[in-house]
């Protein structure tokens, strides 16, 4: 399923390329070059249902044509080629694709200049990623406890961090290059370096779209459009409970805001989003479905980013209801990272204690590495129990080294976990490579290290999730969304769009509150909006929703406090900047 050497190679193509393709006094720009190679790709393969949907959808690649013949000293298979696309005969096409692949490349040097894309394709993608501002926001978003002043508790900057780190580590361990068709060709070389730095970009990027307030936040705006008086002005303004677009905004989810502000509103280089590789917007697709699908409690994209899924689905690197393999590691890397770091600040927080986790533990034995856990912790705590009064000191430094080597155990292993396949045991990730894998799979299930993990996790579940301290904090995350998108809605939903200005005008004495929307997201909203559906009352109250939400999830938890409080008149806000970079 994933073994196609084309596909590996349109994980380094840029989606982007093809929609800023730009020609000035006859002279083609370097993402048009980039598109027209990876159009030649897309025909190698003989698929003439991808060329079809490429040269339909970006028309400006047969200007591009042009402009390259112009250029090549040596056109004779291009040439061809571009005939055959203008007669429409697409067979022919793809038959010429290969050798006109060759000749194209052979002016690769006009185009790629000093300082124009000289880092590797997902280095690239890094560097953007952890230079925009939606990354730098994580620094004051919420993992795990809500309302913290100590700085011990983990933010979500540092739980993406982590998960970079450790997919990137498993990327490495787990050998998956072995089973991705290599290329001579140095720049069609899909090798370890690629395996890890895909991994470290996705791990940076899979979470830039969580709300404030950790979790809660996510199910907070799900929930605020699912309200009584919501639902009806709602209806009033033609959207039903029936409709797709309804569904849409209903399931809100982190994963798949990610996806929307790599790919729209974290601008780079005036390019659309950060304008990243078709690999890493895949390597981030959780769940591999959209709201329409019937599978849907949970999406992998929103209706407003269609268009790229079709993009990756061309390129070979998404397929519906199937998870890319990067997809299914970095689910892994995340697993790993969030089960110890939320450990560790439990008990940072003292919520867990020796004991309470003991008893958690003890419903687990039988199994070999819970028993060996349990032996260790119990056995060091003893030991070092006699050497220092205070509890919760020896606790702590017994247990944290055992959390860390248990998840080392799981890194360092993982090219050793086997999957049954055909009568026969395979490597797990040579499997997700051959045969792929649903949004229910999980690698972890088949580690032997599972049980201790079902055991830990069920340890933070009980102490942690459900503490007095986590309930409190949420309530009030809750609380503060729940107010902002109340007075938000209303000032969107009530307002009238000025298309020609880029704006929106008041019509419930809101103005000051539409005025505080990121410009950015604004924009965002008019560039994006089908223009023939100006007047359809649903389209343009969707898009608005889209706009809502955008704004609330991109708060960071001390900016949402204050426009609380400002939207309270409780307090003078404190002076943060809206997040309209």
């Amino acid at each position: 399923m994933w073994t196609n050497k084309d596909k590996y190679i349109f994980s380094k193509a840029y989606p982007d390329d093809f929609s800023s393709i730009e020609i000035n006094d006859g002279v083609l720009n370097l993402e048009g070059f980039c598109a027209v190679k990876s159009l030649l790709r897309v025909a190698k393969t003989k698929k003439k249902e991808n060329l079809v949907y490429f040269i339909n959808k970006y028309p400006a690649l047969l200007d591009a044509f042009e402009v390259l013949l112009c250029q090549m000293p040596v056109k004779h298979n291009f040439s061809l080629f571009v005939n055959s696309i203008k007669g429409k005969r697409y067979e022919k096409a793809c038959d010429y694709a290969a050798t006109s692949l060759e000749e194209v490349k052979k002016i690769n040097s006009y185009f790629y200049k000093p300082s124009k894309r000289t880092d590797s394709y997902f280095i690239n993608d890094y560097f953007k990623i952890v230079n925009s501002s939606a990354f730098r926001r994580l620094q004051d978003k919420s993992q795990l406890y809500i309302d913290e002043d100590e700085d011990f508790p983990r933010k979500r900057l540092t739980h993406s961090i982590e998960v970079s780190a450790i997919g990137e580590r498993i990327a490495s361990k787990c050998e998956i290059e072995k089973y991705i068709v290599k290329f001579v060709n140095k720049e069609l070389y899909f090798g370890k370096s690629n395996c890890s730095a895909i991994l470290r970009s996705a791990g940076a990027l899979h979470d830039i779209g969580n709300p404030p307030f950790g979790h809660s936040g996510e199910r907070c705006i799900s929930k605020f459009f699912e309200k009584p008086e919501i639902v009806n002005v709602l209806q009033e303004y033609g959207i039903n409970t029936d409709s797709e677009y309804y569904k849409d905004i209903c399931l809100f989810d982190g994963n798949a805001q990610s996806l929307r502000i790599a790919s729209k509103l974290m601008s780079f280089d005036n390019k659309e989003g950060a304008s990243l590789t078709a690999g890493v917007y895949a390597s981030i697709i959780k769940y591999p479905f959209g709201s329409d699908s019937a599978k849907a409690n949970k999406v992998g994209y929103f209706i407003t980013e269609k268009d790229l899924i079709d993009d990756l689905r061309h390129f070979g690197v998404y397929i519906d209801d199937v998870r890319n393999p990067f997809a299914s590691i970095l689910e892994l890397a995340d697993d790993l990272a969030y089960l110890v770091s939320d450990l560790e600040d439990g008990i940072h927080k003292r919520e867990i204690s020796y004991t309470s986790l003991c008893e958690c533990l003890n419903k687990y034995k039988g199994d070999v590495h819970v028993d060996d856990f349990i032996s260790k912790l119990t056995s060091r705590f003893k030991e070092e129990r006699l050497k220092h009064n205070e509890e919760y000191i020896v606790f702590t430094n017994v247990v944290r080294p055992l959390l860390y080597k248990f998840r080392e155990n799981i890194v360092s292993t993982s090219n050793l976990i086997m999957i049954d396949d055909n009568g026969g045991t395979t490597s797990i990730f040579k499997y997700i490579v051959d045969h792929g894998s649903n949004s229910h799979f999980s690698i972890i299930e088949y580690s032997e290290y599972y049980n201790l993990f079902l055991a830990l996790g069920d340890a933070k579940h009980k102490l942690i999730k459900e503490s007095k301290l986590i309930k409190k904090s949420e309530e009030k995350g809750d609380d503060i969304l729940n107010s902002l998108l109340h007075a938000y809605f209303y000032a969107v939903i009530f307002s009238n769009v000025d298309w020609d200005n880029h704006r929106f005008v008041s019509t419930n004495n809101m103005q000051a509150t539409l005025d505080r929307i990121s410009n950015n997201f604004v924009e965002i909203f008019f560039k994006h909006f089908p223009k023939s559906k100006k007047n359809d009352r649903t389209i343009v109250t969707y898009y608005k929703m889209r706009l809502l939400i955008d704004q609330i999830s991109g708060m960071t938890d001390e900016y949402a406090k204050s426009e609380y409080d400002l939207l309270n008149i409780n307090k003078k806000p404190s002076h943060l900047n809206n997040p309209s970079e």
